[in-house]
């Protein structure tokens, strides 16, 4: 999203160990569809045609004893300004994910971690 609105063809740059693992274009209104294998860890960077990135860590983990199907995570990422206001606010933004999805085993599927989210957007500020 940016400023609201859906963006087609957003770059998203898929990594694993710090090595590029794919890089795919998203389709209309910025959707996209990849899967990630189980019990790795990533990272996965947007990039927008006005310059705004975001990272968000993916940790696929899941606890042995579950053997149910999981759900696919779906999420929206917002690619503007949002709360930047000078140059030292985007290098802190762009330095760390925004976010972190993990495995909650409460609710047998992947969420954000919000605590996470807010502590860096806080930070951030």
């Amino acid at each position: 999203m940016l400023n609201g609105a859906t963006q087609d063809h957003v770059r998203i740059s898929i990594f694993s160990d710090n090595l590029l693992v794919d890089s795919i274009v998203s389709g209309p209104l910025g959707k996209f569809k990849y899967a990630l294998k189980t019990n790795s860890y990533y990272s996965i960077s947007f990039d927008n045609t006005d310059g705004y990135h975001k990272v968000v860590a993916v940790d696929t983990n899941i606890p042995a004893d579950i053997n149910s199907e999981i759900k696919p995570y779906k999420c929206i990422i917002r690619l503007d300004a949002e709360f930047i206001d000078d140059g030292e606010s985007a290098k802190k933004y762009s330095d760390y994910p925004i976010g972190i999805v993990k495995f909650d085993e409460e609710s047998k599927m992947f969420e954000l971690d919000y605590h996470y989210s807010r502590s860096r957007i806080k930070e951030i500020k």
